[in-house]
């Protein structure tokens, strides 16, 4: 059986608890064609067994620990400056300081 949720239902199974900011972006997710959904009033209805398979299969995502002898990928944001950051977005857009 197909389980059908709200939005700040979604919001609090795949993230833990539901923001405004979470459901807001979820929302928007539905209208762009994101997340299939289904728009009944003001209200978006998300069909999370056929959207997120494996989700609602009765296991918490929160009970399930990671052990510790599992190596984890260590994110290249972490080691990254903020000028460093600035100055690859700025290149991404085409940005030329000007000199003088």
């Amino acid at each position: 059986m197909d389980r059908i949720v709200s939005i700040p239902e979604l919001a609090e199974a795949l993230y833990g608890e539901s923001t405004k900011s979470r459901c807001v972006s979820l929302a928007r997710q539905c209208r762009d064609g994101v997340i299939e959904a289904e728009k009944i009033g003001e209200r978006w209805y998300v069909n999370a067994t056929r959207q997120f398979p494996g989700l609602f299969d009765g296991i918490d995502p929160r009970s399930v620990v990671v052990p510790d002898d599992e190596p984890r990928a260590a994110s290249t944001l972490s080691s990254a400056t903020t000028e460093e950051l600035v100055a690859e977005l700025l290149a991404r857009v085409g940005f030329v300081p000007a000199t003088g």
